[in-house]
């Protein structure tokens, strides 16, 4: 990665940063939330498949603790560890603002649910809408922890597809389904 990479124009407009598949790593993404805590407000960031691990999963979460403005994330197709996903969640236990999450491809099993479902549970969020979670390795476990969410978030949309869920965490989702009236897209697909 080159020094003097700078992914954010020289703009006090930007409010949506689309990078899907740019390969920034680690370092890329840190350059890239320093420059973003320069930039103002920003509403949408897509950093979809961009080899980004614990180093760069930790200095987003700074950011993100800090962000007022965002309301759409697409962390999809990335390798954050344990300790990433926790900085990560107690980053969006300040939130207010998110109303789209996506942390689909990512190999996060059912602990890595768990964090997320914890994270967004006991944050003050009340504004998110759509949670993509297909393809994580999510379990029975993950499946039981996201399940809960339906209780304290107003979601509309539910991406759960290509995991393994079996018939004890369709029947708790069934059952939470029952009471709910703001899902109006669930994908169990695969």
């Amino acid at each position: 990665m080159e020094d003097d990479f700078n992914p954010v124009p020289d703009s006090p407009v930007l409010s949506h940063l689309d990078l899907p598949g740019r390969n920034l790593g680690d370092q890329g993404c840190i350059s890239l939330v320093n420059e973003l805590s320069l930039s103002g407000v920003i509403h949408s960031i897509d950093l979809t498949n961009n080899s980004i691990g614990d180093r760069g999963g930790l200095a987003l979460s700074n950011f993100l603790s800090q962000d007022t403005s965002l309301t759409r994330l697409s962390l999809a197709c990335n390798s954050f560890g344990e300790d990433s996903l926790k900085a990560l969640g107690g980053a969006m236990r300040s939130n207010t603002t998110l109303t789209s999450l996506n942390m689909g491809y990512m190999n996060l099993g059912d602990s890595g649910c768990e964090i997320v479902s914890e994270a967004l549970y006991d944050s003050s969020n009340t504004t998110l809408r759509e949670l993509e979670l297909h393809e994580t390795n999510m379990g029975e476990d993950g499946c039981v922890a996201i399940v809960d969410l339906l209780d304290r978030l107003p979601l509309s949309r539910l991406e759960l597809s290509k995991n393994h869920i079996n018939d004890f965490g369709c029947n708790v989702l069934c059952k939470k389904l029952q009471r709910n009236t703001s899902v109006t897209e669930l994908n169990l697909n695969g």
